[in-house]
């Protein structure tokens, strides 16, 4: 009989600048050998460019990174427009 392995996900918002991974980096090294995968989510184009100005930082990043997400500027519109309105 087999068991059944789940998947562990750990969920990394870089909001404005890469700083935000360096400072968390021991801890998604700890994830990463728990077998957790790492998804990243950028809200600004602008953070993702800085982390891959920066070589050894992106280097390290995409070792250990599963899959990363791009917020588009008009949907970050969008949301504040609808929180605004409805909250």
């Amino acid at each position: 009989m087999e068991i059944e392995k789940k998947n562990k996900l750990a969920f990394l918002q870089i909001r404005r600048h890469v700083g935000e991974i360096n400072w968390i980096l021991p801890i998604i090294f700890t994830l990463k050998k728990k077998n957790y995968k790492i998804v990243s989510y950028f809200d600004s184009d602008e953070a993702f460019d800085r982390l891959k100005k920066n070589k050894e930082l992106f280097s390290i990043w995409k070792k250990i990174n599963t899959k990363y997400f791009l917020q588009k500027k008009l949907i970050k519109y969008f949301i504040k427009l609808f929180l605004k309105l409805f909250f």
